[in-house]
């Protein structure tokens, strides 16, 4: 999930720098050179932003799967844990 949001958001923050600089005749070094920066951060972002929704997404599935098939333990622990 991260890439495909650094993807997402790295594009998205691009394409709208780019679209900022047109509307205001900004001139193109200046507006391709933030919208690369803009591209790089966001990017940064997404891919955070995206490792942890899947960590989230992976725990709260393990957590299902334990309850549903009665593999929880005494401890707290499940038997998916040793994945």
């Amino acid at each position: 999930m991260g890439p495909r949001y650094a993807g997402m958001l790295g594009t998205l923050a691009f394409v709208v720098v780019v679209l900022r600089g047109a509307f205001h005749g900004d001139g193109l070094d200046g507006t391709v050179r933030i919208a690369i920066l803009a591209l790089c951060v966001f990017a940064m972002i997404g891919y955070g932003i995206g490792r942890i929704a899947e960590s989230t997404v992976r725990d709260s599935i393990r957590t299902r799967f334990a309850k549903e098939f009665g593999l929880a333990q005494r401890n707290g622990k499940t038997e998916t844990d040793r994945i």
